[in-house]
């Protein structure tokens, strides 16, 4: 809604018209010298009776040629009984200068802004001056009165019930609408677009997200830089391709595959990995260092605490891994236990996680020699997972490398004559 104007408009009643009129014609061809409304557009008009000298204030909201269609007795005139030839002005009047927007009004937002009246998810708001038509692009901004436990709407002045959306198609959610909390809200032609929702956010795409607190997200989380965060919480997936550093605990309860480094004691890179990357998890460069007391991420998630008790960065170690919510690999360093095993006995893991567990044996004697690692759910274990084997002279032998998964029983079956040299468990 504008106030129009043109310099010098004036003309005279081409047809006298009553106090109950709401069309006058001025004088032919006279009517272009002033402004043609449209919309909720308008101008004011002086009406002057030329003998009299009295005058009405009217606002003309259309203009047909000579024909002005007009609200009367505005500004608290008088509706004027008016003869032909009687004075018809475009001139500024009280209420023209009260429609002047000064700086004090755009620096306040006071024309934008009014608290909520409505009830919880019913929003209404009275601005002033109140607005007469909704239109595209219109901003307001309102302070809740009630939080929302839904879908939305709102009234402004009176026009009409419009939905408020979120991201441009999604109705409120419970929380997107918080008591004293003040909202900006935009006008689409259609709806209000909520400017700051709250609830369900949807995925992030980002190139860097660094915070000192909490971040706890809903949906997705996609990011092609870094992520810096105290305690990270995400419903849905979680990928990346920069650095994620963490001072809390990351938790996730969707489809995230990460492995990690330590990184100077204290700070942990948690490194993305697509599908084709899970069956390298195995290697060194995809450890995870994590305390002995990792919390384990769940709902086929890869993850690990990241809090202390860790290896020291660049000792090459490297601890627990989780995938799938089961642990993969242990192995801080190898502890000796010679003294304590021997061959065709059968040991079974209770340390909660996979252990690899490594064999050096040699030839004590002039048979040949055949030693075979074994594993298996089942006492004894049948499935052969190593060997070594030699036919030559005596000290001739070598060695073997395998994993245990955790509560599985394992063995170095010798079907010959054999000294174990060394015997190694990862710890």
């Amino acid at each position: 809604m504008a106030e129009l104007f043109t310099n010098n408009a004036f003309s005279t009643l081409a047809s006298g018209i009553s106090t109950s009129d709401v069309n006058l014609t001025v004088a032919s061809s006279e009517g272009s010298r002033f402004p043609s409304p449209s919309g909720a557009d308008f101008f004011r008009a002086t009406l002057i009776d030329k003998n009299t000298l009295n005058t009405e204030i009217v606002l003309v909201t259309s203009r047909t040629g000579d024909t002005f269609t007009m609200t009367r007795a505005q500004e608290g005139t008088t509706a004027l009984a008016l003869d032909p030839g009687d004075l018809v002005q475009l001139r500024p009047t009280a209420g023209t200068f009260e429609n002047v927007t000064t700086d004090s009004d755009v620096q306040s937002g006071s024309m934008v802004y009014a608290s909520d009246t409505g009830a919880a998810n019913a929003y209404a708001i009275a601005l002033t001056p109140a607005i007469t038509a909704y239109a595209v692009g219109q901003k307001f901004r309102f302070r809740a009165t009630n939080p929302n436990t839904g879908a939305s709407t709102l009234n402004v002045n009176g026009l009409g019930v419009k939905t408020i959306k979120k991201f441009a198609t999604s109705a409120l959610e419970s929380g997107d609408i918080i008591a004293g909390q003040v909202y900006t809200i935009v006008y689409d032609g259609t709806d209000f677009q909520l400017q700051t929702p709250i609830a369900n956010l949807p995925a992030i795409n980002t190139k860097e997200i660094t915070t000192a607190g909490n971040v706890a997200v809903t949906g997705d989380i996609s990011a092609s830089g870094d992520v810096s965060t105290a305690t990270l919480t995400v419903s849905g997936n979680a990928t990346h391709s920069g650095t994620v550093t963490f001072a809390g605990t990351p938790q996730t309860n969707n489809n995230v595959f990460y492995s990690a480094k330590e990184l100077g004691g204290t700070v942990r890179e948690l490194l993305g990995l697509n599908a084709a990357d899970v069956a390298q998890l195995g290697n060194a460069s995809n450890a995870m260092t994590v305390a002995s007391s990792a919390t384990t991420f769940t709902n086929g998630v890869l993850g690990g605490g990241p809090t202390g008790g860790d290896q020291g960065a660049g000792s090459g170690n490297w601890e627990l891994l989780y995938v799938q919510g089961r642990p993969v690999v242990s192995c801080s360093g190898f502890t000796n236990v010679t003294s304590s095993r021997a061959q065709n006995t059968v040991y079974q893991n209770t340390s909660g996680i996979t252990m690899l567990v490594s064999i050096a044996v040699q030839k004590s004697g002039g048979l040949n020699i055949r030693t075979e690692g074994l594993v298996g759910t089942t006492n004894p274990p049948t499935m052969e997972v190593g060997y070594v084997g030699a036919s030559n002279a005596a000290g001739d032998g070598g060695s073997m490398l395998f994993p245990v998964p955790h509560n599985w029983y394992y063995q170095i079956y010798d079907a010959s004559t054999i000294s174990i040299r060394a015997w190694h468990e990862s710890s």
